[in-house]
C-alpha cells in the first residue's frame, strides 16, 4: 500500500477509555485490506494546518488582516499496529 493523505476538517473526537466502536468522529481512516491477518504495522505522521486571522486594537497600521492557511511541520513519524477483527454471522 502506498502513502496516503487524509484531510480532516478538525482533530476529531478525543478517544477515551471504554469508548465503543460506534463512536462517531469527524476524522478517521479505515484500513480495507491487511497483509498479515494477525496485524499490520503502519508508519503514520500528522500535520496541522491553521487559518490565521488577526485583529489589532491600539496604535496599528491596520486594524485586521489574515495570513491565510499556514501549514505546521509534520510530526515525527511513529508506528501503529492495526489488528483485524472478523465478524461471523450465524443464521
Amino acid at each position: 500500500m502506498g502513502a496516503q493523505t487524509i484531510n480532516c476538517p478538525d482533530a476529531g473526537r478525543p478517544w477515551v477509555t471504554g469508548m465503543g466502536d460506534s463512536a462517531v468522529t469527524t476524522c478517521s481512516y479505515a484500513y480495507t485490506a491487511m497483509d498479515d491477518p494477525e496485524g499490520d504495522t503502519h508508519v503514520v505522521s500528522a500535520r496541522i494546518v491553521y487559518q490565521i486571522d488577526w485583529t489589532c486594537a491600539g496604535a496599528c497600521s491596520t486594524g485586521q488582516g489574515s495570513l491565510g492557511m499556514v501549514r505546521a511541520r509534520a510530526g515525527e513519524p511513529t508506528s501503529i499496529e492495526v489488528l483485524q477483527r472478523q465478524t461471523v454471522t450465524i443464521g
